[in-house]
């Protein structure tokens, strides 16, 4: 099974040109050479998750709700608090996602699911 889906698209809500790469999901570039899309894609993954002018920190306490746009936004969870201590303790979170248009590419092409 082919899964392939547009790595440039523009946001259908803001009309914005984005860049949609994920490294669960993205693994390789068509129309690139293997060892041309590997080393690419590897800048790309390391510069989502490494820069640090492009992060957001948030500061979590009883009442913080935290929205995002995963159409154009790479996220992860960050184990930097105590567990087990009373001022932090456990987070707890609840995942919500909208049903949303496939993403189109610059093409005017569909993702292909």
């Amino acid at each position: 099974m082919v899964n392939s889906a547009r790595s440039l698209t523009n946001n259908q809500a803001t009309g914005q040109k984005a860049l949609f790469v994920n490294p669960g999901f993205t693994k390789r570039i068509i129309g690139l050479k293997d060892e041309e899309s590997e080393a690419l894609l590897q800048l790309l993954f390391k510069h989502i998750s490494q820069s640090q002018d492009i992060q957001v920190r948030v500061k979590w306490d009883d009442q913080t709700v935290s929205l995002w746009d995963n159409r154009v936004t790479a996220h992860t969870a960050i184990s930097d608090y105590d567990v087990d201590g009373e001022k932090e303790g456990l987070r707890h979170g609840f995942r919500i996602t909208t049903l949303a248009e496939k993403p189109v590419g610059l093409d005017g092409l569909e993702s292909i699911w």
